[in-house]
């Protein structure tokens, strides 16, 4: 038991708290009676961060987006951007192969640099 203790008082340290969420629960199945441990799982769910995505968002003006050359398929991708869908989803929608996958992860990240996009933390919906 001592190592539970050793371990997950290393991720809270760390701030880690779904490792150490994940350790308590390791050794609550093997001891199910054990309260401290069982604390230490309740503290670890309170403190952990919600989950939350990556969302890609237009920053650039409509106008901008007018003088700007796209190509269709840069323009298939920016049609996908609506600013809720989190950024794997956007990339999933518009990727039919892993060339795409890797089309759509060059696209993004040029738009973030020339201004097109920003992408933003936002919380995680529940299902």
């Amino acid at each position: 038991m001592p190592r539970c203790r050793t371990k997950s008082s290393g991720c809270i340290r760390a701030r880690d708290y779904d490792d150490a969420l994940a350790v308590a629960e390791t050794f609550l199945h093997i001891h199910p009676e054990n309260k401290s441990i069982r604390r230490l799982a309740a503290l670890c769910q309170q403190r952990r961060e919600p989950p939350t995505h990556l969302v890609p968002r237009i920053v650039a003006l409509p106008h901008e987006l007018e003088t700007t050359n796209f190509d269709n398929q840069s323009k298939r991708l920016l049609d996908v951007i609506d600013g809720r869908l989190p950024i794997d989803q956007v990339i999933d929608a518009y990727a039919n192969d892993p060339q795409d996958v890797i089309l759509a992860m060059f696209y993004l990240h040029q738009w973030v640099q020339r201004r097109i996009i920003e992408i933003v933390t936002v919380p995680a919906q529940p299902v």
